[in-house]
């Protein structure tokens, strides 16, 4: 009875502050700790030396205060606990960072692609005036080798002059050149008939071509208008067809007289459409054919004005060009020719 009567021993102070309710807030805690020291490890792999004192800070503010067990009223776990307010902060402090940091790479890479492409622009025209250039230098060499040709050609005569002992041999070669000159000018006056009379058979061929426009313009017209009284009385037809007339009904012969002659009509136009499309096929024809003999003769008329300037470059100055055919550059021409 004694025992019993005598008082319970009193327990340790830290087993008297441990309960189910501390048990639970250690567990989050020791959770939050694990979650933590995984995102520090995940950021650790960036260069050293970076954001190294905003890493420590945390660290420090992270690392629990040891429990004062001389206070009797506070609990060793809550005091145990983190601030995750802090760590927030610096993981957001970080973020910022890290953008801050990668702008200006973002900005220095587009300025690099701008430079890029302006030096490949200036690169691009360079090139196309080299090329331009060298164009510009083909052609003076190929005017200079033509000169130097001649000057050649000169020297040559020049010198067969001097190196002539007699007078004899020097009026020879005089008489030689002479009698070159004259063959030029009668080859001169040959081209010149025949480019006369190119020139007449063109005109010729120029005035049969605008005699077959006027034709066909005429032929165009007609059509044209004929198309349209098609038209209008297809769509009378139609009409007529889909709201027929209230007749009395003691007039069935003159309807169908009627119809008979719209559609006699009808036919009629369909031949004559049927002939003018024939037509307009044999004037094309024929303008195509026109048209080829033309070119024939221009090209005829360049290739004998190309003699007479490689005969005599004097002459073929006084040459006039033929002018070029309205039927080449009329679209009323081209259109008949494409149908």
């Amino acid at each position: 009875m004694a025992a019993a009567l005598q008082p319970v021993p009193a327990m340790p102070l830290a087993l008297q502050n441990i309960s189910l309710k501390h048990l639970g807030t250690e567990i989050q805690n020791t959770m939050y700790n694990i979650r933590v020291n995984k995102q520090t490890q995940g950021t650790g792999h960036r260069p050293p030396g970076e954001d190294s004192p905003l890493s420590e800070e945390p660290q420090r503010e992270e690392q629990p205060s040891p429990p004062d067990l001389s206070a009797p009223g506070k609990d060793p776990v809550d005091s145990q606990k983190p601030t995750p307010k802090c760590s927030l902060t610096a993981n957001l402090i970080q973020k910022a960072k890290r953008q801050s940091n990668t702008f200006p790479l973002f900005t220095e890479g587009l300025t690099r692609n701008r430079t890029a492409q302006e030096k490949v622009l200036a690169l691009e025209q360079q090139v196309l005036m080299l090329t331009k250039e060298l164009k510009a230098q083909k052609e003076l060499v190929k005017i200079l080798h033509k000169a130097l040709e001649a000057a050649q050609q000169e020297k040559r005569v020049s010198s067969a002059y001097l190196a002539a002992a007699e007078d004899k041999d020097r009026l020879e070669l005089v008489r030689h050149k002479v009698r070159q000159i004259v063959e030029l000018g009668r080859r001169v006056e040959a081209l010149e008939q025949e480019r006369e009379s190119l020139v007449q058979t063109a005109s010729l061929w120029e005035q049969q071509v605008q005699e077959l426009r006027q034709h066909v313009q005429l032929l165009m017209d007609k059509n044209q208008a004929k198309q349209q009284v098609i038209c209008k009385l297809s769509e009378k037809v139609t009409q007529d067809f889909m709201h027929p007339p209230n007749q009395p009904p003691a007039l069935p012969v003159a309807a169908d007289r009627g119809l008979l002659s719209q559609q006699e009509k009808m036919e009629h136009l369909k031949d004559d459409m049927e002939a003018y499309r024939t037509q307009n096929r044999f004037l094309n024809s024929e303008i195509h054919q026109v048209t080829k003999i033309w070119r024939k003769v221009a090209e005829k008329e360049k290739a004998l004005l190309m003699k007479v300037r490689r005969g005599s470059p004097v002459l073929a100055l006084s040459v006039p060009s033929h002018p070029s055919s309205p039927l080449t550059t009329s679209p009323l021409s081209h259109s008949l020719l494409m149908t």
